[in-house]
């Protein structure tokens, strides 16, 4: 009987190519022009060579992930993303975009939503003043980078959470590919699917991104689908002052399954939990965001100031219907000077972050997935300021001494509008400082000479 080895197939094909005669032929190829951009990027949006530089100037738990690394494989829940990044813990919910996110042990008590991280985009914040915040919000395939801050290491963005801080960096149009495409499919239904274009046209740069993500899901009563739209378009006003507007257009649908006890679990796995599928529980909300970011260069200094605005409107039935409209509003003053200060390279940083919420709250009885009568209504307000500063003084060429503040002052305000049940308004003030000094050694975080402290 016959056999043969397909695995042979490569050696006889590189046989035969390396046993034909060499023939040199006279080709004439048409004129090709190079042309480079001599070394033109954004001034509002570093690029990722400039973002490792910075990261490896903060001492202490911090890193840098490019996208290219995680888009190998598929992109499906943030744990794809920030998985595989040390302290960062990340738990799916479900397998969708919702997930538990903590930094450090921060939060673990947190079964959804999140709080204990302060997230952003593009250096504006993506959290709501209150603290909360929605993952549906950012799309993993629209990115070029990924800053992780770890506790107190996230002082110089400000953050005053005890996880840190995550900033989730768009493409300019510097580096930006001309146009892409990606599709990925999976059972359950699964779907992902993203285009994107970015270029350069004189002063003008942009980069846009249009993604759908969608599945039934491997539970009962699990079903996702959200659409996003993520874009920057930047103008060089001149050669070192830039201004950049940035859009985010998200629509979420998610249905929850709910929890299930041992008996259901060993039972039927993919089922959801009954009073989940009676009431229809869920989490839909469009999101609008729109931010600026101008940034002036003069000498060995940099002033970035941002402005943003959010708008979401939350249709929630859970336990009751949670009818929420919540508006965001922020800015953030930032100042960069690289100087000398006895003599020795000296890097100083300073910012000022003011933020406003306001959400008005409407609850009702959950029947069968409709409103049914008023349980509460309230208007609550949120204000945060906080003040930070940073200085890095080196000195030898290899040892820097860092030393950090922050001053911070929060508002928590609930007007309550149904007092059927007694009347449950409050006005809270909290002030706080975090201070904060450390010792770096060759620049790369590699000895630390005293312990951060925990942000509060």
């Amino acid at each position: 009987m016959l056999s043969f080895n397909f695995r042979a197939i490569p050696v006889f094909i590189v046989i035969i190519i390396v046993s034909q005669p060499l023939r040199a032929e006279h080709t004439t190829l048409p004129d090709m022009v190079v042309q480079g951009d001599n070394g033109a990027q954004a001034l509002s949006l570093p690029s990722k060579d400039m973002a490792y530089e910075h990261i490896n100037m903060t001492p202490g738990g911090v890193d840098l992930i490019d996208v290219e690394t995680y888009k190998t494989g598929k992109v499906s829940t943030f744990q794809d993303m920030l998985g595989w990044s040390p302290g960062v813990y990340v738990q799916p919910r479900f397998g969708s975009d919702e997930s538990r996110l903590s930094i450090r042990g921060s939060g673990l008590q947190r079964t959804f939503h999140l709080r204990g991280i302060k997230l952003l985009q593009d250096g504006v914040p993506i959290n709501q003043a209150d603290g909360g915040g929605d993952f549906q919000a950012v799309e993993p395939l629209a990115l070029c980078y990924i800053e992780v801050y770890r506790g107190a290491n996230a002082l110089s963005y400000g953050s005053t959470t005890l996880g840190g801080a995550i900033n989730f960096v768009s493409p300019s149009g510097y580096d930006a590919f001309p146009f892409q495409v990606r599709a990925e499919f999976g059972s359950f239904g699964y779907k992902r699917a993203q285009a994107s274009s970015g270029g350069v046209k004189d002063n003008l740069d942009y980069f846009i991104s249009l993604s759908h993500f969608s599945q039934d899901g491997f539970r009962d009563h699990s079903e996702q689908d959200n659409h996003r739209l993520f874009g920057n378009i930047g103008f060089k006003l001149a050669p070192n002052i830039e201004t950049r507007f940035f859009l985010t257009v998200a629509n979420s649908d998610s249905q929850l399954p709910g929890n299930l006890t041992r008996a259901e679990l060993k039972a039927d796995p993919a089922q959801a939990a009954p009073l989940n599928v009676i009431n229809n529980q869920k989490r839909d909300f469009p999101l609008y965001r729109i931010a600026n970011r101008t940034s002036f260069m003069w000498g060995n200094n940099q002033l970035d100031v941002s402005l943003f605005y959010t708008y979401k409107d939350i249709y929630h039935p859970i336990f009751q219907v949670l009818d929420v409209v919540s508006e965001d509003y922020g800015a953030d003053f930032r100042f960069t000077n690289h100087s000398t200060l006895f003599g020795r390279r000296n890097i100083f940083t300073m910012g000022f972050t003011p933020v406003l919420g306001e959400n008005k709250d409407d609850r009702f009885q959950n029947i069968l997935g409709n409103r049914g009568a008023r349980t509460a209504k309230s208007d609550q307000t949120a204000i945060n300021f906080d003040l930070y500063a940073e200085n890095q003084n080196y000195v030898l060429s290899n040892l820097a001494f860092v030393f950090s503040a922050q001053l911070t002052h929060a508002n928590r305000e609930l007007d309550d509008k149904f007092i059927a049940n007694g009347d449950n308004s409050f006005d809270e003030d909290t002030p706080a400082s975090v201070p904060r000094w450390v010792c770096v050694m060759n620049s790369i975080r590699t000895s630390s000479c005293s312990p951060t402290s925990a942000a509060v």
